[in-house]
């Protein structure tokens, strides 16, 4: 497990249910909402969040869990 990261929400599409974290190092990170710790499948623009970065498809990475501060 890797150590969480923190970043700031960009980007969410709610119809599809995925968004972009933007890391405080300036990485973008996208996710699914299933992957938002309380269940709740919305977050907002703008939210500060830390998350699990993993490996994913293709060398690229995403949020395996992601945690609203």
């Amino acid at each position: 497990m890797s150590a969480p990261q923190i970043g700031t929400v960009t980007m969410f599409d709610q119809d599809r249910a995925i968004g972009v974290v933007t890391l405080d190092d300036g990485a973008e990170v996208e996710f699914h909402s299933t992957a938002l710790s309380d269940r709740s499948r919305v977050v907002a623009i703008g939210t500060r969040v830390a998350v699990e970065v993993v490996p994913w498809h293709s060398g690229s990475q995403h949020c395996r869990e992601v945690v609203k501060l």
